[in-house]
């Protein structure tokens, strides 16, 4: 009877030292087993964005140089200003219109580090041209079919003139185009 006593007294014994350390472990078990699952998850979510990444750069290779060329052309990337006064300028002299004078109004650092809820203000720079000329109505409306045709997005935002004498008056017009903001 006393070995049963015994027996029975060791094996209880054994049972309450496996389980005192094995209950905190099984604890950390369960903790580590949910967080696996989590971790399985954002693997798999990792994934399925790396095979849209992918697939979206095989598309983006497979435009032509052409069509980037004319995407950059439609809305550069950072602003240009010489480029922009230079292809304006070409514009112009084309019709015989006399320039007097072209300024760029180009968003300083701090307008443009601003925090705006708008999702085209932190993508695109707004860029705006005061053209100073003088020259001919019929010029000027070829001068504006030439704007409104070429690649680049303008918007005349303002155009004021005077009559002088003749067809020859004086012109002043505010152009808004845009450009990638560089991060």
């Amino acid at each position: 009877m006393t070995k049963i006593i015994f027996s029975i007294l060791f094996l209880g014994t054994a049972i309450v030292i496996f389980l005192g350390p094995v209950k905190n472990n099984w604890e950390e078990i369960g903790i580590l087993t949910a967080e696996k699952g989590d971790f399985n998850t954002a693997l798999t979510s990792s994934r399925e964005l790396m095979n849209t990444r992918d697939d979206l750069i095989k598309k983006y290779n497979e435009i032509p140089e052409v069509d980037l060329a004319r995407l950059d052309k439609l809305v550069p990337s950072g602003i240009e200003k010489m480029k922009l006064v230079v292809e304006t300028e070409n514009i112009m002299k084309k019709y015989g219109l006399a320039i007097k004078d072209i300024q760029v109004e180009a968003p300083d650092e701090n307008n443009r580090n601003a925090k705006t809820s708008d999702i085209k203000d932190n993508i695109f720079d707004t860029v705006y041209l005061n053209v100073f000329f003088s020259g001919s109505y019929k010029s000027l409306i070829s001068f504006i079919g030439d704007l409104e045709n070429d690649l680049r997005i303008m918007e005349i935002e303002n155009l004021s003139f005077s009559a002088e004498k003749d067809d020859w008056h004086e012109y002043s017009m505010k152009i808004k185009t845009y450009s990638k903001k560089i991060n």
